[in-house]
């Protein structure tokens, strides 16, 4: 098992057989663990799951996980990549089948989590009890939270499962040369809510290629998802962003694919617009942060990849001076301070280290304020919170308090823990656009008085305990 930022690692060849589960990635504070390598490990006979994982950006690799309840469960693990494995005889009713789900078992499965920009291909799926594949999107909005979202499926051999390929609540699927057997109730099965299907009818060879090699990706909020340095953003640029709150998103894949071939694209950019030009160019409006996603195919074979656009706020006002800024209610001394940082929002933003910190309600807080609320109607800030504990987060957060004086104090507190479950898919160990009404509503419940001005304002975090707590926040604004 690994946990809390374990980035990075390579595992070859292990025997993780007859476990529990057999390779488990556990994300139980939010902080995920990204870009680790498995490749030939076996976790069969595992009573639950061969593997098991809720972090993104992982791949799998020729591994096996055959005779479990599930071979691979993997929900919330956004931009998987699984190529050449097996997952066979999975949820047997003469072996493992623990926790069935409304399709029985699987070999493959996304469900109870995000998936977003997954690839698979060459995987070997066969006599499991449900589907060989199975990727489903959220079961309680029936899909409006989310869907499985953005996949290629290609040159899997699907044998002897209930399903081939089990689907719903999904948007956008690229499917190319699999080969189905046997499967006893469809080779595909739309479950229901399945949209933008894509069918190459090409027949790829095992030995065929074609991928994107390089992607120019320009805005991240992560460091870690850089692919060297290639985050350059001309100062005009990133004025006009500021200023103006429009990116001009110019995206530059680099494909490799056979001579004479032209290739074909689909880019979304977050927004319900499509292009299917090879460079495209995007702006945004408004402020948030946009999932881009390209998938790229020769007819045969498809190739994808991804990015999320962040289009901070242009504001005038971002209260970042660092000596109005401390934490109250914590149990020993906190840093306050203003970093440089070119994965925020503005490349600026305040980060509060707390430690040593034994848990409970801990507030950081801006004084000294004397800010008229006339014609203002709603408080923005960008927050993104690394919570080392386990379990991490407790009641409600964050919770916004706007003071006047002793006697007119307003609490802001969300419908649902918004740090637990985080705003969008790509917030849990990123950064979350919130957007507070003064007068309450839109996920928020007002208690106190309406305000006139403010002269102090705290932003809460409730959590179990364990140091340290850090806090970064950008672009805190009254609109």
């Amino acid at each position: 098992m690994i946990e809390s930022g374990s980035d990075d690692n390579r595992f070859f060849g292990n025997d993780c057989t007859h476990g529990g589960d057999g390779i488990f990635i556990r994300v139980l504070n939010g902080w995920t663990s990204r870009r680790n390598y498995f490749e030939g490990n076996d976790t069969s006979y595992a009573n639950n799951n061969g593997f098991e994982a809720w972090s993104p950006e992982n791949t799998y690799v020729k591994n096996k996980a055959n005779h479990c309840s599930y071979g691979f469960w993997l929900g919330a693990s956004d931009k998987t990549r699984l190529v050449g494995n097996e997952a066979g005889y999975n949820g047997s009713p003469d072996g493992f089948h623990n926790a069935p789900e409304s399709f029985g078992h699987g070999g493959i499965v996304f469900v109870n989590g995000p998936s977003s920009h997954t690839f698979l291909d060459g995987n070997w799926c066969h006599h499991n009890q449900g589907g060989g594949i199975v990727l489903r999107g959220d079961e309680a909005t029936a899909g409006a939270a989310w869907k499985a979202y953005h996949w290629v499926i290609q040159r899997n051999k699907l044998e002897s499962n209930r399903w081939g390929i089990y689907a719903r609540h999904a948007d956008w699927l690229t499917l190319g040369s699999n080969e189905f057997t046997d499967n006893r109730e469809g080779d595909f099965f739309d479950a229901g809510n399945v949209t933008n299907v894509v069918l190459l009818q090409g027949k790829a060879s095992a030995s065929s290629e074609f991928r994107i090699t390089h992607f120019d990706r320009w805005w991240h909020t992560d460091p870690s998802r850089h692919r060297g340095d290639i985050d350059h953003r001309p100062e005009a640029v990133r004025t006009a962003l500021l200023s103006h709150k429009r990116v001009p998103f110019a995206p530059r894949p680099t494909v490799k694919t056979s001579a004479g071939v032209t290739p074909r694209y689909r880019w979304e950019f977050g927004d319900g617009r499509t292009s299917s030009d090879a460079e495209p160019t995007c702006s945004y409006d408004s402020p948030g942060i946009f999932r881009v996603g390209v998938t790229v195919d020769d007819g045969e074979l498809a190739a994808l990849d991804w990015s999320e656009v962040v289009v901070p706020d242009g504001v005038e006002e971002t209260f970042n001076e660092a000596t109005r800024w401390s934490v109250r209610d914590a149990s020993g001394v906190s840093r306050v301070r203003i970093i440089s940082d070119r994965h925020a929002p503005s490349s600026e933003a305040l980060h509060a280290h707390i430690e040593p910190y034994d848990g409970g309600r801990v507030e950081l807080v801006y004084s000294k304020m004397n800010r008229s609320l006339h014609a203002l109607k709603e408080l923005v800030f960008w927050l993104r919170v690394r919570n080392e504990n386990i379990p991490a987060w407790q009641d409600a957060n964050p919770i916004v308090t706007l003071k006047q004086d002793d006697e007119h104090v307003a609490r802001y507190v969300p419908e649902r823990d918004l740090l637990s479950q985080p705003l969008h898919n790509e917030g849990r160990d990123g950064w979350n656009r919130f957007v507070v009404p003064l007068a309450g509503g839109n996920g928020w419940e007002r208690e106190g008085p309406e305000l006139t001005k403010v002269t102090e304002l705290a932003l809460g975090f409730d959590s179990w305990g364990a140091p340290p707590l850090d806090i970064w926040l950008d672009i805190l604004a009254f609109r």
